[in-house]
């Protein structure tokens, strides 16, 4: 579900199109966690913790163990109909992750806001909401055994604010 063309080189990576946000690159299975949290994005009422994918510029780096990725989103649908323009849908976002690894001990943050501004009805009358999304997680691999945990949330201005935590224990048998 990605669609992207780039560059990469020395400098890392950057792509533009529709890829996946830093913050999904957090709590998508990457090793913090003993799973990939991307699976339980959403609550019982149906709203996601984080948004997963966005339209736009991509970079990703990474400089002696320091992870550095980050995007710039907009997108805009506008629908009309004969009688002129019915809604107006922009949307905007952007976000930065960082993570450091250095033998068996990994961290990472990550933050993203999206902005939504809607012009609906005649004359248009815009309604905006803002949505800031954020996580941190950590691990150590004791080679016998891999601790880990995680902390994510968001605060929108409209709807509930979400939290999410995990701390857990990875053994490999075999």
């Amino acid at each position: 579900r990605r669609a992207v063309v780039g560059l990469k080189g020395g400098f890392g990576q950057v792509l533009l199109g529709r890829d996946y946000t830093p913050l999904d690159d957090l709590l998508g299975g990457n090793g913090y966690q003993a799973i990939d949290l991307s699976t339980y994005n959403v609550s019982p009422d149906g709203t996601a913790l984080y948004t997963d994918r966005a339209d736009g510029i991509h970079y990703s780096g990474n400089f002696s163990g320091v992870g550095v990725k980050a995007f710039v989103s907009y997108e805009r649908e506008k629908v009309t109909d004969d009688r002129g323009t019915v809604s107006d849908d922009r949307r905007e976002g952007y976000g930065l992750n960082l993570s450091y690894a250095t033998g068996p001990f990994a961290i990472a943050g990550g933050v993203q806001q999206f902005k939504s501004k809607d012009m609906k009805g005649t004359p248009p009358t815009p309604t905006s909401v803002k949505n800031t999304e954020y996580a941190v997680a950590a691990s150590y691999d004791f080679t016998a055994a891999k601790v880990f945990g995680h902390y994510a949330g968001n605060d929108p201005d409209v709807g509930e604010t979400m939290h999410q935590y995990s701390l857990g224990v990875a053994v490999p048998f075999g």
